[in-house]
């Protein structure tokens, strides 16, 4: 009686743990898609850089050239070293058609990539992840062309590109 006690309290905790790293609006895709569907998820890793110690290191850099490609060094050091082994599990699961289109997105220290239901259960239980949620394409409608406009509307102040592009309407 107390194994299966012990047994249940353990299932909860993980099930608890799991509900807490997949995101809210990922669990209701789920909830509709099949079980061999993939989902474009972006899995968000639980470490990640402490951007005022970045930014008080690269002060005592010269040029934004310098602090760009330190800042630039470092992030792609921390996604290498923290993803090294979920990329491996990933390929892994790949291999098995659980997953595809793996994206490692260094800047923000996440992966993105195509799973399945049973993989993103699966990378939830991780203690390595903070956070697996929904991934969208965004799509920028085309604007017609803009023919130019009179010297009136550039005499209030509105620079040229930012009338060609209509955001002065915005």
């Amino acid at each position: 009686m107390k194994k299966l006690l012990l047994t249940l309290v353990a299932c909860l905790g993980i099930l608890l743990a799991t509900a807490q790293t997949i995101a809210p609006s990922l669990t209701e895709e789920m909830a509709k898609r099949g079980d061999d569907e993939k989902i474009m998820i972006s899995i968000v890793m639980q470490e990640q850089t402490d951007a005022t110690v970045l930014l008080r290191t690269t002060n005592a850099f010269a040029t934004n050239k310098e602090r760009r490609e330190y800042v630039v060094a470092t992030l792609k050091r921390q996604a290498e070293a923290s993803q090294a082994e979920l990329l491996d599990l990933l390929h892994e699961f790949e291999r098995n058609g659980l997953v595809d289109d793996i994206r490692p997105l260094w800047i923000a220290n996440a992966i993105g990539c195509n799973a399945t239901k049973n993989a993103i259960t699966a990378l939830a239980q991780r203690g390595d992840i903070r956070l697996v949620y929904k991934s969208e394409t965004l799509y920028c409608p085309s604007l017609p062309p803009v023919a130019a406009k009179p010297n009136s509307i550039i005499s209030r102040g509105l620079a040229d590109h930012i009338i060609k592009t209509n955001a002065d309407k915005v």
